[in-house]
């Protein structure tokens, strides 16, 4: 075990080599790909005219990082609002979290890897599940219908 000067210099040491800039460009550029996924497994209900997509930027702070600007995706399918609303990049055990927004709920999508996306369980938080097209359908007609 680390004496705590020990652990102290180890702990400025790692967050000294981190490199801030880089792991937001990650991020950002990792929640563009994720909306973009869903923005195709969407597009044949979008030339139908069943749903509209608006993707715009929204304001995020985390501590290390500062202030950067994130995109949100907002689903409108009838009268029922989905948003999928990034959270961050610091979150613990993952690379990033995204909320799901509808009018009956939300769920957690983590990213538990570099573009590996998964649905937390919220009442038993060692649960994940993929996050795919079949997943985020189910998850869409949940937080609609309840």
């Amino acid at each position: 075990m680390l004496t705590f000067k020990e652990f102290l210099e180890k702990k400025s040491h790692d967050e000294n080599r981190t490199d801030w800039t880089l792991r937001k460009q990650k991020w950002v550029s990792s929640v563009d790909r994720l909306f973009n996924d869903v923005s195709d497994w969407l597009s044949p209900f979008l030339k139908e005219s069943l749903l509209k997509i608006d993707r715009k930027n929204i304001h995020v702070y985390e501590s290390y990082i500062g202030s950067y600007d994130v995109p949100q995706l907002d689903i409108v399918i009838g009268n029922d609002l989905i948003s999928l609303v990034p959270k961050g990049t610091l979150i613990l055990g993952a690379h990033g979290r995204v909320d799901i927004q509808g009018p009956k709920g939300d769920a957690i999508i983590l990213e538990k890897d570099w573009n590996v996306w998964e649905i937390a369980n919220k009442t038993d938080k060692t649960k994940f599940y993929s996050f795919n097209k079949l997943a985020f359908e189910a998850l869409v007609q949940h937080l609609i219908n309840g």
